[in-house]
């Protein structure tokens, strides 16, 4: 769980990571983002048993790209925390949604372009469980099959969150991995 100082009750502690993604220092997620260090995040995909893709849309009180679209779960890994941990944490908080399996996709190496944060990418097995979205967490969302993706990206990129993008464009999104 988030290591908390005396006077910190309730602040996201993350760790500051070097080049190669090993830990350097532990420190408030404000002051992480203000100074632009490296910290790892993960984002989660959430398939139903047609294999749609389950997209939130994120709250307007967000700082980071208020209302619009975003991966399934995306989130900080806190200080102490597992990356698997952490994922599961984030669909949980954002979804209320616990499942069994958890496979890891693809890692995404910290750059200015991830806005510093080293990303894996994890991707659920067919999900029975219907996402209940945490409304302070989430404003809504909708599954998705691979062609609706496809013509949402190219007619309205511009209501995607980077991460989204991103993950389209390396053709991870609806990968055919199978889980």
């Amino acid at each position: 769980m988030a290591r908390q100082g005396p006077n910190n009750a309730g602040r996201e502690w993350l760790e500051v990571v070097d080049q190669r993604n090993e830990p350097l220092a532990v420190m408030p997620r404000e002051e992480v983002h203000s100074l632009g260090l490296p910290h790892r995040s993960v984002f989660v995909l959430l398939y139903n048993e047609q294999n749609k893709l389950y997209l939130q849309k994120r709250c307007m009180d967000k700082r980071r790209h208020p209302g619009c679209w975003d991966l399934s779960a995306t989130g900080h890994v806190l200080a102490g925390e597992a990356k698997l941990e952490a994922a599961r944490r984030e669909l949980y908080e954002e979804l209320r949604v616990e499942v069994n399996t958890l496979h890891p996709l693809y890692e995404l190496p910290g750059s200015p372009g991830t806005g510093q944060e080293f990303i894996t990418l994890f991707r659920t097995g067919p999900c029975r469980r219907v996402p209940d979205p945490n409304p302070d967490e989430v404003d809504s969302g909708m599954f998705l099959e691979r062609h609706e993706m496809d013509y949402l990206v190219r007619r309205f990129r511009h209501l995607f969150t980077p991460g989204v993008i991103t993950f389209w464009n390396k053709g991870l999104l609806f990968s055919g991995t199978g889980c």
